[in-house]
């Protein structure tokens, strides 16, 4: 049996704490949802942990799933520049939630 990838939830981050919680609380219903899939978060400006910093602690398998409103250059440039430099890990990107 092989193991289901990592979903690597990707958000743009925000100084309003309740935009933080209210992503947290949305991955905490997937968590709840899905069990059995490791979840985590990497934001991409002004909240940590970083992308980068999420993606240093995973291996194997990610799905990187932007939580971001459009498939603009975060989607089309900065992701895949992010996952070239992370050659440890085997990467993809799903479909923009927005």
């Amino acid at each position: 049996m092989t193991q289901a990838p990592t979903l690597l939830a990707v958000a743009h981050g925000t100084r309003d704490r309740a935009g933080v919680a209210t992503t947290e609380a949305l991955l905490d219903q997937v968590r709840v949802l899905r069990p059995d899939l490791r979840i985590e978060v990497g934001y991409l400006d002004l909240v940590q942990p970083s992308l980068d910093e999420a993606l240093a602690a995973l291996d194997g398998e990610v799905v990187l799933v932007p939580l971001l409103l459009g498939a603009g250059c975060h989607v089309r440039v900065d992701l895949p520049v992010t996952i070239a430099a992370a050659p440890w890990v085997r990467a993809r990107i799903a479909s923009v939630r927005g």
